[in-house]
Parts: structure tokens; C-alpha cells; sequence
């Protein structure tokens, strides 16, 4: 596993700034985004008119609908959703929280808020980091407007309380298998029960699948297909495909068919369905069911399978008209979670397909990596697996949503990897997706990964990976305000790391870590030594980025003199090399300096430049109201009372929805006095 530079310590330093235009800083209101997310509603909806008017009246509130794996839980929410879309104008949340997944975690809520807040429009960058304000900030969102919310498949009440939107104006619906008590005692939630569907109505699911022509001429093998169904819709869904793959068939020959499996319920069904499938459909549908994470990309699927694209494509097609795969949104495929169980079972040399899966989210990650952040030391991995044929996304822009798709995957992926001791690709794993983390902000899945990657590392017994892990997770610690765990794991990263490059990296992190806990005199001491191993080590991107940090801390203990070169040093090697963000960092540093001896007109230029380059780049808006505070200020030196106030309103703001609730108090103070 190579190095990597890094960015984030530059980062943390760097006041990024995302504004409306720059300048004058006018920035307007946004409108918040309705988001339409419920899946399609289900066809052939038979029944249920009793629970559907109980969901009626509990319009406004919460309503947990329970019942028994493939009764129609989620069906009934969905059709009754469908069905009062007028009631909802500003918007349909919805997630599936993967309560009962086989092989799999249930949904973390904080990764669910974060799917709502994104889908809300909250920028990356503008995301407070601990769970408690993330839902504080969606709960503030939905305040007030018309809003449905399903929580799909919910494990517990702990995974669902978080997403409460504690609004009368919302509806919540939850469904899951558990009754979840602690939502009727604590938050009011109406239970709504859901029990197998009758004969008569599980009749009517096959007459409206298959029509009453055919249903009607085979009476007693429908009675049969239905008992063997046993009301479950999952299983009468499907009969029916089944039944409309061969609709030249007798109903009675399906029966005995069915018969013959001597099963009971659903696994005869799912048995049945599956005898007829193609040698490499049948394949496919085991494998499946061993795929990481809650769905599958069509490409992921082919080296899954070992399959050219047309090829799988076929294949893909053969199971959704089985009824055992969902094409829900175009190229991406899901499974009922009970389905997959099953097919989890029917897989024969699942690991085979394992590798080529995981060989396709590495590589593919690994080629979006470079867009993403493409100044960075590129991992080092070995040839794909045959069969796997990894993508190369061209641009940034479709690097990022490559990765925002196969985000819950490729984490997934890192977990069952880490379970059957692939140690290598753990660490690979954490590496390519560092840097997406940052820019996307998703600081807990960072910690997370390199938590992974050290215990790999530890495993191997690599101390050069062990260090960079340790600095690397020392990093995302930072990043999440847990300052304890960061500098115990950046001081052990900085006594094991056997190499300059290693060093220089720990010194680096640490010593922004100690300037944010008061430690200046200890910080700059770090920040000279990283610079000088990396000018000894002859690595010039590493060098700029410490001696853009080191320059900055000099700035803040006063060292004006020494400061100066080195922060014109860092932007023209920083400029040499191309890499705009570390000249945006450059600029920010030059312009502390010259607001600090008061040449304010050149600080603001310089905090402008900054502001220019990170918009060009794309970077998040976590360090923008340190920006914003700062060409606050030296517009009130300047006499720009308008500016400065209109800069310190917006710095507060984007403070608050961090909820860095202390450095919005000081930029209030700054604003109250202006």
C-alpha cells in the first residue's frame, strides 16, 4: 500500500469559501429541493382496504406497520403513499434501513440523516458532524412543511428515533418485522398490524397477474398454487412471473411442479422459481445474495459474474422476469432481503465472485480517485481478477457520482473483506476512498475505514502501513472534534513510522491538531520538522503543503519575518506544480499576514484568490466561514461596513449549521459591535 499526500491537513488550515459570487459576497437564499424519492407503487395491489383507512387517519403522525418477512409491509406504505401524494407537497423522504438484511449490518441512523440532509440539499461541507446536530439540522429542515417520511425495514427503535421529524406538518411511516413498542409508549405511533393476505384475495393477486381467462379454466391448481403461497405476496408475486415466463403452461403442471420441491412457503416457491433459471442466471442469483451492501450497479454485477456486459445483461433480465431481482432505478439492482437469503444459500464458490467484485470497486475507485484528488501518491494494486472489468469514470464530475452511488457498497465491501482477513484490500480500500470522504464530508465513515485499515495493518504486521493508518485515522479524529483519540493515534503514528515521508506526514497532522488545542509553540516545532523531511525526502507537493501549514502557524505566534517567505515559497511551488488547492492555502496564509501587519486591501485580495480557486476545484464549505470571518474583517478595516456585515452574517450562519455554536458566538460578537 503506497502513501498518500495529504490534503486534509491543508484543509483544516484552509479558509474555503463557496459564496454566491466574489467580491461583493452576495449570496441568496436557496431554495431547498423537494425531493420525490418513494419507489414506484406496487401493481397489482390487492386488499388491505382496512389498514389503508387506518393509514388515513393517521395522517400528521406516525403510523408503524408490522408484520411477518414478505406479507406487504412495504407494499401497503408505498400504495398508500402513492395513493396521497396532493397531501405531500414538499417532498417524499424515504430509506430502506436494511433492518433484517442477511449477511449485513442494519443502516446506521447516522447514515440515514445524512441521506435525508443531502437529499434536503444541505451541502456537504455545511454538515455538523455528530449525529445529534445532523438530526437537530433535519429536523429543522422538515419543521413546518408537508412531508411524508417511510422508514423501510426497521431494525429497532434506536435506528428510527434520530429520523422523527418531530413536526406535525410530516407523516412518518415505518414498517418492520419487530413491533417497535418504545414508538407507540414514547412517540405516540400508531400500530398498524398486517397479517397474511386471505384466499380470496390471494386469488385475486394471480387473477390480476395472469387474468381471469387463464385463472378461471384452472381453478383447483390456482387453489393449490394459493395455498402454497401461504397469503404471502412475495411468494404469490412470484408464482405469477413464473406462471407469465411459460404462459403456454397448464397452471396444474406449475402446481405439481411446486408439489414435487416438498417445501413449505416461501422457500418452495423461491425453489421452484429457480429450478428453471439458465446455468449462469442460477450462478448469478447465488452470488447475489453475497454481494456487500444494500444493492448492485449493473457493472459491479457483470465482474461479479464473470460476464461480459451483454451477456450479464441478459442474465440480469432473466432474474427480474423471474421475480428474484428489482431493476428499481435504471442500472441498479435489489433484492428482497428474504430472497436473498435464499440465493445466499445457493451459491456455490461465492469467494471467487467475491474477489471479482471487490477487484472491480478497488480499481474503478481507485481510477475516480485520481480525478478526485489527482495530486495525491497513487496506491499500488496488482492485476484485476478474470472476469472483472473495472470502469474508468472520465471526469471529476462523474468520479464523484460513481462514488456517491457505490458509497454503502464499497464500505460494505470493506467490512466483509476485513472479515475473511483480506488484509491488502482493506487498507486499498481505505486509501482510495480518503479523499472522497473528505470532499463529500462523510468524517464518521472516515474514521470508520481507517479503523478497518489499522486493524489490517495490524494484522499483517506492516509497521510502515500500522503508521500510516494510525496517522490517517489520527486525521479523520481531527476532522470529528475527538482530539483524544486523535493525538494518541498521530503521536504513535510519528514513534513508529520508519521513514521520512512517514514522519513528515505525522509531524504535519500533529501539528495542526495542537494548534487547534492551544499548543502553538509544540505545533510549529512540528511544522518545521515535516518541512525539512520533506525537502531532504526531495518530494516537492509534500514540502509545499508544510510549508503553507508551518507559514500559517508562524502568522498566528507572531512570527511575521519567518512566515512571509515561506508562505511565497508554498504558492509558487504550489502554482509550479498546478495544484490549486494548496494555492488556495498559499493565499489564505499570505493573507493573515497582511491583515496582521494591516495591509488589508491585500489580505482581502488574497482571501479572494483563495475563495476563487476553491470554487473552481469544487472543494466543501467545512472551513468557508472561517474565510467569510476573515474578508469580514478586513473589509471593517477597510471602512466596508456593508461587506463586512454581509460576510459576518453568512459566517455565522454556515457556524451555526455545523453547530460550531462557539466560533459562531465569536463571529457574532465581531458582527454586534460592527
Amino acid at each position: 500500500m503506497d502513501e498518500t499526500h495529504n490534503e486534509v491537513a491543508a484543509g483544516t488550515i484552509a479558509a474555503v469559501v463557496q459564496a454566491g459570487s466574489i467580491g461583493s459576497l452576495h449570496l441568496p437564499e436557496q431554495r431547498r429541493p423537494v425531493p420525490k424519492q418513494l419507489p414506484d407503487a406496487p401493481r397489482h395491489f390487492v386488499g388491505r382496504g382496512t389498514e389503508l383507512a387506518l393509514l388515513d387517519e393517521v395522517l400528521g403522525g406516525t403510523a408503524v406497520i408490522g408484520g411477518a418477512g414478505g406479507v406487504g409491509k412495504t407494499w401497503l406504505a408505498l400504495r398508500w403513499a402513492h395513493s396521497r401524494l396532493d397531501a405531500f407537497p414538499d417532498g417524499r423522504l424515504h430509506v430502506d434501513l436494511q433492518g433484517f438484511a442477511p449477511g449485513g449490518d442494519p443502516l446506521p441512523p447516522a447514515v440515514a440523516v445524512r441521506l435525508f440532509l443531502d437529499a434536503l440539499g444541505v451541502a456537504p461541507g455545511s454538515l455538523p458532524v455528530s449525529l445529534t446536530a445532523q438530526a437537530a439540522l433535519y429536523r429543522s429542515l422538515v419543521a413546518g412543511r408537508r412531508m411524508l417520511v417511510v422508514l423501510d425495514n426497521a431494525a429497532e427503535e434506536a435506528q428510527v428515533e434520530p429520523l422523527l421529524p418531530g413536526s406535525p406538518s410530516c407523516t412518518v411511516l415505518v414498517t418492520s418485522r419487530r413491533y417497535l413498542r418504545g414508538l407507540v409508549t414514547n412517540h405516540g405511533a400508531e400500530p398498524v398490524g398486517l397479517d397474511v393476505l386471505s384466499e380470496e384475495d390471494s386469488r385475486a393477486v394471480l387473477t390480476g397477474r395472469l387474468g381471469e381467462d387463464r385463472v378461471g379454466r384452472h381453478d383447483d391448481a390456482v387453489a393449490e398454487l394459493v395455498s402454497w403461497c401461504g397469503g404471502l405476496p412475495l411468494a404469490l408475486a412470484t408464482v405469477a412471473a413464473r406462471a407469465r415466463q411459460h404462459g403456454d403452461f397448464p397452471l396444474s403442471v406449475l402446481a405439481e411442479e411446486l408439489r414435487a420441491d416438498r417445501l413449505d412457503g416461501l422457500r418452495s416457491v423461491l425453489s421452484w422459481s429457480c429450478r428453471l433459471l439458465s446455468d449462469r442466471a442460477s450462478i448469478l442469483f447465488g452470488l447475489l445474495g453475497h454481494a456487500p451492501g444494500p444493492d448492485i450497479g449493473f457493472e459491479a454485477a457483470a465482474s461479479l459474474a464473470g460476464l461480459p456486459g451483454p451477456r450479464a445483461r441478459e442474465v440480469l433480465r432473466e432474474l427480474e422476469d423471474a421475480h428474484l431481482v428489482h431493476e428499481y432505478v435504471p442500472g441498479r439492482y435489489r433484492m428482497h432481503d428474504l430472497v436473498r437469503g435464499y440465493a445466499a444459500e445457493q451459491a456455490v464458490d461465492h469467494e471467487r465472485g467475491l474477489r471479482r467484485l471487490t477487484d472491480f470497486y478497488l480499481h474503478t475507485a481507485h481510477a475516480a480517485d485520481f480525478h478526485i484528488y489527482p495530486h495525491r501518491r497513487r496506491v499500488v494494486l496488482g492485476e484485476p481478477s478474470p472476469g472483472c472489468v473495472p470502469s474508468s469514470p472520465p471526469d471529476y464530475a462523474s468520479a464523484l457520482a460513481w462514488f456517491d452511488a457505490e458509497h454503502r457498497c464499497l464500505l460494505e465491501t470493506q467490512r466483509t473483506v476485513l472479515a475473511l482477513g483480506w488484509c491488502p484490500e482493506v487498507g486499498q480500500l481505505a486509501h482510495v476512498l480518503n479523499s472522497f470522504h473528505y470532499r463529500r464530508g462523510h468524517l464518521r465513515d472516515q474514521v470508520t475505514s481507517w479503523e478497518r485499515g489499522l486493524a489490517a495493518a495490524e494484522r499483517l504486521g506492516d509497521v510502515s502501513l500500522e503508521a500510516k493508518a494510525l496517522r490517517l485515522l489520527g486525521t479523520a479524529h481531527t476532522q470529528t472534534g475527538d482530539y483524544t483519540a486523535a493525538t494518541a493515534s498521530l503521536r504513535r503514528a510519528s514513534e513508529i513510522g520508519d521513514d521520512l515521508f512517514a514522519q513528515g506526514q505525522a509531524g504535519m497532522t500533529l501539528a495542526v491538531l495542537l494548534e487547534l488545542q492551544g499548543s502553538l509553540a509544540e505545533a510549529v516545532e512540528h511544522g518545521e520538522r515535516a518541512v525539512r523531511s520533506f525537502a531532504e525526502l526531495g518530494d516537492p507537493l509534500c514540502e509545499a503543503d508544510a510549508l503553507g501549514v508551518t507559514s500559517w502557524l508562524h502568522a498566528l505566534a507572531g512570527h511575521h519575518d519567518t512566515a512571509l517567505p515561506m508562505a511565497l515559497r508554498a504558492l509558487a511551488m504550489h502554482r509550479e506544480l498546478g495544484n490549486g488547492a494548496g494555492e488556495a492555502v498559499a493565499h489564505n496564509s499570505l493573507g493573515q499576514l497582511a491583515q496582521a501587519t494591516g495591509r488589508y486591501r491585500e489580505a482581502l485580495e488574497h482571501h479572494e484568490q483563495a475563495l476563487a480557486w476553491y470554487r473552481h476545484i469544487g472543494s466543501d464549505a467545512w472551513n468557508e466561514p472561517s474565510t467569510l470571518d476573515l474578508i469580514g474583517q478586513a473589509h471593517a478595516a477597510l471602512g466596508n461596513r456593508d461587506e463586512a456585515h454581509a460576510a459576518w452574517r453568512r459566517s455565522v450562519e454556515m457556524y451555526e449549521e455545523q453547530s460550531r455554536l462557539d466560533l459562531a458566538a465569536k463571529v457574532r460578537n465581531r458582527l454586534d459591535a460592527l
